[in-house]
């Protein structure tokens, strides 16, 4: 599996993100024998909506994950990894801000991935070995 995706993984599972409430996913071109384009919007019991957009037929196209939970968002693009940390669950601010319209303080930090994989990678490869 691609280190960015396990990465995002290992952050949803670890509850990094919180409650989830809402993915998306758009691809960019891919050689595939399937259907041109499709579009797929899911709703999950605790509210959560999910929708997926892929085309064979967009040039440059696009590769963009998005993954909001109640504790800030992950940004996948380009080959980096963003996490907009909020500084409290967005569902408390709600509840608690006075104003009605502001939106919780937020750190956005990279999101290290590599790293993490290149020992992995080198092992497997058996790259630098003599």
């Amino acid at each position: 599996m691609n280190p960015l995706y396990q990465k995002i993984r290992q952050m949803v599972r670890g509850g990094d993100l919180g409650e989830l409430k809402r993915c998306v996913w758009i691809s960019k071109y891919h050689h595939i024998e399937v259907e041109d384009e499709a579009t797929i919007y899911a709703e999950y019991e605790n509210g959560a909506t999910a929708s997926f957009v892929t085309t064979t037929r967009e040039a440059p196209g696009t590769n963009r994950l998005e993954i909001t939970g109640d504790r800030g968002k992950l940004v996948a693009e380009d080959g980096k990894l963003a996490f907009w940390k909020l500084a409290a669950p967005e569902r408390e601010h709600c509840f608690t801000e006075k104003s009605g319209f502001e939106t919780p303080a937020c750190e956005v930090v990279e999101v290290k991935y590599f790293e993490e994989a290149w020992p992995v990678f080198k092992e497997m490869s058996g790259w630098g070995n003599s």
